[in-house]
C-alpha cells in the first residue's frame, strides 16, 4: 500500500490547489467541473477536447501543484 501525506488537511492548501488546478487548467483549455479534497488526494472531474494530451495535463497538474505546495507550505 502506498504511503500518503495527510497534506490536505488545512483549508489554505485546499484553496491554493483549487486555484493552481484551475489556472494549469486555462493554459490547457480544460473547463474544471469540480474538484473534492479528500485528506490524501482529490477527486477532478473535467471538460475537455478529444485531442488533449490527458497524461500530460495530469502529469503537468502533480508537478506542478506538489512543487507550489511544499514551497508555499512547508
Amino acid at each position: 500500500m502506498k504511503y500518503r501525506r495527510k497534506a490536505l488537511t488545512n483549508p489554505l492548501i485546499i484553496d491554493f490547489l483549487k486555484t493552481k488546478i484551475h489556472n494549469i487548467s486555462e493554459t490547457f483549455k480544460v473547463e474544471v467541473l469540480n474538484i473534492e479534497c479528500d485528506k490524501d488526494h482529490f477527486h477532478l472531474l473535467f471538460s475537455a477536447k478529444p485531442s488533449l494530451d490527458i497524461p500530460k495535463y495530469i502529469n503537468t497538474i502533480k508537478t506542478i501543484t506538489s512543487r507550489e505546495i511544499r514551497k508555499k507550505f512547508s
